[in-house]
Parts: structure tokens; C-alpha cells; sequence
């Protein structure tokens, strides 16, 4: 399969070839959803379902997801942040404190050390 671009390499020349490497593609990626559990196999439902887990309740990426607690709690557990220390610019995996469920803020100014 040679997918050739165009002249101004907007696009490909070959559209029906392009189309069935994105058709390909979204059946790879489905049944790699199935085999990690995110898709049910029998009904084929299931995306929406995981990340609503998360409380990402809309398909727009620009929103924030829900501040709920107990969403905030299950972000954290799952993605933990790093953080990167000033001193010894070593990249530090920052724990999961029950205590302080909030995560640390990406624009955070404030100097941190390990």
C-alpha cells in the first residue's frame, strides 16, 4: 500500500487506498478496545461509558471535565502527575494523597524541590 500526497500535500492521491487504511485503522483500534475491556464485545458500546468514569460527560474536548470529588480522586489515581524538580531538573512522579485529592496545577510558578 503507497499512499502518494498530492500536489500541495493536502491529501493523498489516492483516496480509496487512504480510505481503507482509516477503515482498517478504526477496526484495529476497536478490537484493541475490546480485548482492554473499554468496549463491550456484545453490544460494541462502551467509550463513552469509560471515560464518564473519569467525568468527562461531553464529547468536547475543551471542556473541563467534572470537579466532582470523586472524579477528581479516580483522575488522580489513575494519571499521576510529574513534576520536574528545580535544583536537580530530575522528573519526579508526585503520589496520590487522599488526604489532598486536587491535583497540582500545570501552571503552577511556585518552586519545587525533591
Amino acid at each position: 500500500l503507497v499512499l502518494e500526497p498530492t500536489h500541495n500535500k493536502q491529501d493523498f492521491a489516492d483516496a480509496k487506498e487512504y480510505k481503507h487504511l482509516l477503515r482498517a485503522l478504526g477496526e484495529h483500534l476497536h478490537h484493541y478496545w475490546q480485548i482492554c475491556g473499554v468496549v463491550d464485545p456484545r453490544t460494541g458500546s462502551g467509550v463513552r461509558n469509560f471515560w464518564a468514569e473519569f467525568g468527562y460527560f461531553t464529547n468536547k474536548w475543551t471542556e473541563e471535565p467534572s470537579s466532582e470529588l470523586k472524579y477528581v480522586k479516580k483522575r488522580n489515581m489513575k494519571i499521576q502527575p510529574w513534576m520536574q524538580c528545580d535544583r536537580c531538573l530530575t522528573w519526579r512522579q508526585i503520589p496520590f494523597s487522599m488526604k489532598d485529592p486536587q491535583p497540582i496545577a500545570h501552571d503552577n510558578t511556585e518552586e519545587w524541590n525533591c
